[in-house]
């Protein structure tokens, strides 16, 4: 978990390891892109002392909410296509429980 992961990069800062160094390899552990872009913000920071960090993260959060938000809009569209044959069988199974009694009667 990322909790782990977070404890062993602070662990490796108070052991002497680089922060810079620390960081790499906690992207690099973690292994997804977000993650790693979140590092390679925080090293530039440290490496070249880069102005606007907190814009840089705050554009960060906001495309990855983005992101977030697009992935359960498709994850929406997918359900309602997967559920599209059981609605129809029901649809169907409702529609011979209202036409039979209805033909029935009629004789």
């Amino acid at each position: 978990p990322l909790y782990e992961e977070m404890l062993i990069t602070c662990h490796e800062i108070e052991s002497g390891v680089g922060e810079a160094r620390a960081y790499e390899r906690f992207g690099e552990r973690c292994g997804l892109h977000r993650y790693r872009k979140f590092c390679s913000l925080l090293v530039q920071n440290l490496r070249k002392g880069t102005r606007g960090l907190v814009q840089l993260l705050e554009q960060e959060v906001s495309d990855a909410f983005e992101e977030r938000k697009n992935l359960a809009k498709k994850s929406g569209e997918e359900a309602g296509t997967k559920m599209l044959f059981p609605m129809m069988m029901m649809f169907g199974i409702i529609i011979v429980i209202i036409m039979v009694p209805a033909f029935l009667s009629l004789q």
